[in-house]
């Protein structure tokens, strides 16, 4: 097939219901759209564990008998995600990406949109809303067109830095120099592939635009499978500042991208977020619950300095009532969870 002006790009990873659910509704937005000849679908499998491979072939039969162009790469080891959205850019072979994750939702026109603004702009890098609270339709992160045509204004990506979503970044692929040079030096921690290729694209080659139009939203029960962890915006600050270390960024650029990021110990964020899981207020997958609780003895127990993502470990003064009141939440979870197990016990077996 030609090569086309835009490529739908999706990372994904262990989510093949929730793939096959969105891949489904972009083929019906193409067709119904009658885009097919600039739109492109490209997705990279991240080594999944699940049936994601034969989904994708499932659904390349699928694009074939209704000529969208779609392809797909079977990752042969996990190369994290960071690296994943980097490989999805370099792989792709359109003028433009425009990212949407894996178990996200476009919004109706959406793709024609983002076709309409890359011919108006011609921009380097664009970034659209993402109706996700806070920063939901009643309250947009980017409220009116702002086009930066300076390499200079690239400091303008600060909201992306503190609001890092994936779906709705759209990044010029004719020169692939910088996403390259991410590919090769992998400095970088395992989230911010799509953000730090957006501001070096943005510094070297400016022409920035600022799109307030709603792109996308998640599935209603997405915090069921949030799997980062809540000081991941420490994790953005360390690899803006390794940025700096790699002469990307001089200190002042640094400071001025970082200027909206809240910073947050480490530990703090781990003992309230488990606070809120055993209190019932928030959810946690297993896997960044055993991370949090790591960060607790690593520093408690191990006396160790940093964290497992290389980041700082420290105990401050307010932790010790919060680690308290932390375990006062969880020996009343526990004791709720053996109630209902006995009590289900007794149900079923009819004592």
């Amino acid at each position: 097939m030609a090569k086309t002006l835009l490529t739908v790009g999706i990372p994904t990873f262990n989510r093949a219901v929730r793939l096959k659910k969105t891949i489904t509704k972009l083929f019906q937005d193409i067709n119904s759209a009658g885009i097919h000849g600039e739109i492109s679908i490209f997705v990279s499998n991240n080594n999944s564990e699940d049936n994601t491979s034969s989904v994708l072939q499932e659904l390349k039969k699928v694009a074939d008998s209704t000529e969208i162009n779609f392809n797909y790469v079977n990752q042969e080891t996990n190369i994290g995600p960071a690296r994943n959205f980097i490989e999805c850019a370099f792989l792709a072979s359109s003028e433009y990406i425009v990212y949407l994750s894996d178990d996200d939702n476009l919004y109706p026109n959406s793709l024609s949109h983002v076709l309409n603004c890359i011919k108006e702009y011609k921009p380097n890098v664009m970034v659209f809303n993402f109706d996700q609270q806070p920063w939901g339709v009643d309250n947009p992160l980017y409220s009116k067109i702002e086009h930066f045509k300076n390499k200079t204004d690239f400091v303008n990506l600060k909201k992306l830095v503190k609001w890092y979503k994936l779906s709705g970044v759209t990044l010029n692929l004719e020169d692939k120099t910088e996403i390259e040079f991410l590919r090769v030096n992998n400095f970088y921690s395992n989230y911010f592939g799509h953000v730090l290729m957006a501001i070096m694209i943005a510094r070297n080659k400016g022409n920035l635009v600022l799109n307030p139009f709603f792109f996308a939203h998640p599935d209603d029960d997405y915090m069921e499978h949030v799997n980062f962890a809540p000081y991941v915006s420490e994790m953005m600050y360390r690899d803006l500042e390794l940025s700096v270390d790699k002469k990307l960024l001089t200190h002042g650029e640094f400071e001025e991208l970082s200027k909206l990021l809240p910073r947050q110990s480490v530990l703090s964020r781990s003992i309230h977020r488990l606070s809120e899981f055993y209190s019932e207020k928030y959810l946690l997958t297993a896997s960044v619950k055993t991370q949090l609780w790591s960060n607790i003895s690593d520093c408690i127990l191990s006396r160790k300095k940093l964290s497992r993502e290389g980041l700082q470990l420290r105990l401050e003064i307010k932790d010790t009532l919060r680690l308290a009141r932390l375990f006062l939440f969880w020996i009343k979870f526990k004791i709720k969870v053996i109630l209902k197990l006995t009590s289900y016990r007794v149900e079923k077996e009819g004592f």
